[in-house]
């Protein structure tokens, strides 16, 4: 059986620790709303942030990673 969204977001996220943007989200997971998918990851229990970087140049990225333990 085909696992869900919600299921393939926390096999990524939780399980494999990776960050993802919200493009990367609806890409991978076929997200119309990355940010709902989210949204239900934290109703859930999980910890997911938002985390904000700048690279060399300046320009600001976005990602959501679990701080789980």
């Amino acid at each position: 059986m085909a696992k869900t969204q919600t299921e393939r977001a926390i096999d990524a996220l939780v399980n494999k620790r990776q960050t993802l943007t919200a493009k990367q989200i609806t890409s991978r997971f076929g997200a119309a709303n990355p940010h709902g998918l989210v949204y239900n990851l934290r109703q859930k229990g999980y910890d997911v942030k938002l985390v904000t970087t700048k690279d060399s140049r300046g320009r600001e990225t976005s990602k959501y990673t679990y701080v789980g333990k």
